[in-house]
Order: C-alpha cells, then structure tokens, then sequence
C-alpha cells in the first residue's frame, strides 16, 4: 500500500517537502522501489505561484457516482478549471492505494487507465481547463466503493469523492436453501431459500403448476426467504419455485419438490356390471397413494390367474395416482362375481369391489327372435286379408244422364295400407250405421264363419244398390225421362 502525505513548509504551494509511506511484502519490495522513484519524479516541480486573476484551481461541478452491472466498464470524470501545471491523481478511499498520478497509472491492474483532454475557454484569462478520466474495466463486486479524484495545488490539497455501484444479479445459495423434502400427512414443512446480489434481492415463492398454496388461506404468491406449511395435506403435495429477483436481469429461480405422504384411497366409477355373454369387459380402479405401494387384482377373494385376464397399471404424471385396469376378452357365464382392486403402502390398504353380472345370449335371442316372427306373421295377415277385398271389390261407378240434368253418382272405395286395429274399429263403426236387416244379415253371415272383410263389403254393394235405386225412383216421381 502506498499513501502520499504532503506537507508543505511555505506558501509557495510546492511538493518540494513530501514524504511517502510504504506498507510492502517481501515480493514487493524490488517492484515498489522503482515505483517510489516514479512518485517523486511526478511530484516534484517547479515552484509556481498562483496569480491569476480567477482564483486558485477549482473543480467544475461534482464527480458524479457510478454504476454497472458485474462485467462492464465504469468510468470516473473529474473536470478542473486552471489546472496550471498541478499534478491530479486518483485513489480508491477505503484502501487509499493510488490508481494514477496525471497519465500514469500506479498500480499493477492492467484494468486501470486514465486519459485526459484540454479544453480551451477564452474567458479564463490564465490557465486551462481539463478533463480526467478514470476507467476500471470488467468491474466486480470487490470494486464497489469510494474513488478520490484530489488536486495537489495547495494546503490543504482540494478532492472530490464518487462512489462505485456494482450491481449483481440475483443468485441462489444453494448450500444454504431447502432440497426437495419428504413428510407424512399431518406433519409441518419448512421450506427455506436463500440469495445474493445488489441490489438485495426480493424472494417469492408459488407452486410449479400454478395452483393457489394453502396457508390459512388460498394465496398465489408468498413473499419471504421462508415458507411455512402448518398440517401438511396431501393437495399441498406439489413442487414449489423459489424466485429471486433484484431489479437486474435475470431472475433465477430454484425447484423445491414437497411430497406429502398418506395411506391408499381407492375410487371407480362401476360398482356394478352386467355384460353379455361373449363380449369383452373392462374394469377400472383408480388409486391414489404415496408412495406408490403394491396393486393387484382379486376374483371372489383369489388372485387372477394371468390366463384369465389382462391387468395394466398406468401411473399418471405426478406419481400421485394409479389407475388400474382389468381386461377380460370373452365373458362367459362361470366369470360372473366380485372382482376387488387392492392397493397399499407403507402406510396403510384400500380396496374397491367391482360386481359383475353375465347375461345369457341365448335368451336374448329368443327374445328377438320371438318379436321377428310375431312381425312377421302379423304382416302375412295383412297381406292375405288385402287380396281378399280386392276380389270382392265393388264393379266400376255407374252414371246416369237425363236431357235436362245430368246427375253423376260415383261410388268409389280408396284403400289404404292400415293396421289391423284400424280396420277393425272402422268396420265396426260402419256397421252400426247400417239398416237393423243388414246388421242381421252381417251377425249371420259371421255366425256361418264368413270373414269380416267380406260381409263389410257385400254390405258396402247392398248400399250402393239401394242408393241407385232411390234416385232411379226419384227421377220417375218427378217424370224426368231416362237418357
């Protein structure tokens, strides 16, 4: 370490009397003689007054503070009017190591250089001024601090003071935040993050898929360097992010896996099923446990024979649940029953029973087979019945026509494809309109096994005659002759 003391003995304002003390380490010696020589050689000068009519050397505005991130450059400006052929040297104040005296550099760092330039200003009658400056490349946090720029013009000697910020981006101690944690339901959880950087840097905390963490209440975001979990549940079983940031990009974070382990719960959506005989059948459990424990299935209390049935177990992403599937690819009568899916663990068992129930196919197609031949045998019915009425169908509508008047009568029957209920309720109904002798004649002629079909016709041909023949007697009443 280096410090320059000056004491000067009149007001001649020299360096002539100036003494230098050396703190040196056995390596340093030889290096630090030629740098003492270097010292005196650039502070001793000619004894020069200060006349000027401006006054003594001044500093023009203050050395503003400095700051940059970790890596970059910062810069020191020190601007002074009427610097005359006064020396200006730069120091770093907590050390107080001299960096540079006018354009040499004092110390060893090859991060270190100094410049400076001459402006002219015609409104000072003597002198010049000048700007220093400082530059420390690829600063680091250890640069942080004070930085003197002082004048050696008289006692006592004039400095100005700025001071280097290093900001430092956010990092996480790993050494000294929680790794991924294990405890039982019930239990607490302390989860502890810590981080370095300037400016200090902030922590938050939130789960790693977004849900809301559970303290007292359901928050998104918690702040602080520590997260406590009171009665750990198993929904809390999740991995949580420890953000760090200061402002200074980029944020960092760190995965903290928090699982919460508890006894098997087994949930399905069948409970009972019934399926045909010779069709597939599937059955699904869904376990959730943790750890994952041992998962089976049972048929009536015994283990499935692997030729019996196909088992599949599909962990989902979590690890949390398990679903459980059994596949059987022909059911047949002797495979009706219970059939159980277990799970457990470390920490206890649960099971669900699934009852299965097989329906014959014989019987089902018996079934169908009965209403297929019933359908059948009802439309051959129709069929036969509609053949019959055609060959006892009325003859084709007769027309009569006088000289005067011409009179139409038209008697025509529209048949249409109905049931057998519909027939029957219109024949009925056409029937009880007819004459007492034709309903006679009808109960006759059903008594002698004659269809219905055909007394409704014969009775629909009686009607048409009688008609014809009340007209014909009607025209002759009013003595229309006959066309």
């Amino acid at each position: 370490m280096i410090s320059v003391v000056h004491r000067p003995t009149d007001k001649t304002h020299s360096f002539s009397n100036c003494s230098v003390r050396l703190k040196i380490g056995p390596q340093e010696e030889e290096e630090m003689v030629t740098a003492i020589a270097i010292i005196f050689n650039l502070l001793t000068v000619s004894s020069q007054s200060v006349s000027s009519s401006s006054g003594w050397s001044t500093f023009v505005g203050h050395m503003p503070n400095v700051t940059v991130s970790t890596g970059r450059e910062a810069i020191f400006t020190c601007i002074i009017d009427n610097v005359y052929n006064f020396k200006v040297a730069f120091l770093r104040v907590d050390t107080q190591t001299i960096l540079a005296i006018d354009d040499t550099v004092i110390t060893r760092s090859a991060r270190v250089t100094v410049r400076h330039s001459i402006d002219k200003d015609e409104r000072l009658s003597t002198g010049q001024r000048k700007t220093w400056q400082l530059y420390l490349k690829e600063v680091t946090p250890a640069d942080a601090g004070g930085y003197m720029c002082q004048l050696n013009n008289f006692e006592p000697m004039v400095s100005q003071v700025a001071y280097l910020h290093v900001t430092v981006p956010p990092d996480i101690l790993v050494n000294e935040s929680s790794s991924d944690l294990t405890v039982t339901e019930g239990e607490n959880a302390t989860l502890k993050c810590s981080a370095i950087g300037y400016p200090e840097p902030n922590i938050t905390w939130r789960r790693e898929d977004y849900q809301p963490i559970y303290i007292n209440q359901s928050v998104g975001v918690v702040e602080g360097s520590i997260l406590n979990l009171v009665g750990v549940h198993r929904r809390q079983m999740a991995a949580y992010l420890c953000i760090a940031s200061n402002g200074i990009p980029p944020p960092v974070s760190k995965r903290i896996l928090l699982r919460v382990e508890f006894a098997p719960v087994v949930t399905s959506h069948q409970s009972e099923v019934f399926q045909r005989q010779g069709e597939p059948l599937k059955l699904h459990c869904q376990c959730h446990s943790w750890p994952q424990g041992y998962t089976s299935w049972t048929y009536e209390s015994n283990r499935l024979p692997s030729e019996k049935a196909a088992v599949d177990y599909r962990p989902q992403v979590g690890l949390v649940a398990t679903d459980m599937y059994l596949n059987i690819a022909d059911m047949q009568p002797r495979d009706k029953g219970n059939y159980t899916c277990h799970c457990s663990n470390i920490h206890g068992t649960a099971n669900w029973t699934i009852s299965v129930e097989v329906v014959a196919m014989d019987a089902v197609q018996q079934r169908r087979m009965a209403h297929s031949s019933w359908s059948a045998e009802h439309q051959e019915d129709e069929h036969e019945n509609l053949e019959n009425e055609d060959e006892f169908s009325s003859p084709p509508p007769e027309t009569t026509t006088t000289t005067r008047q011409t009179t139409i009568v038209q008697t025509s029957t529209t048949r249409k494809p109905i049931d057998a209920n519909y027939r029957v309720t219109q024949e009925t109904k056409r029937s009880d309109d007819d004459p007492p002798f034709l309903r006679q004649q009808k109960k006759a002629g059903n008594k002698a096994g004659m269809p219905t079909s055909l007394t409704s016709k014969a009775s629909a041909n009686i009607s048409s005659l009688l008609l014809l023949l009340l007209l014909i007697t009607f025209l002759i009443d009013n003595q229309h002759p006959l066309a």
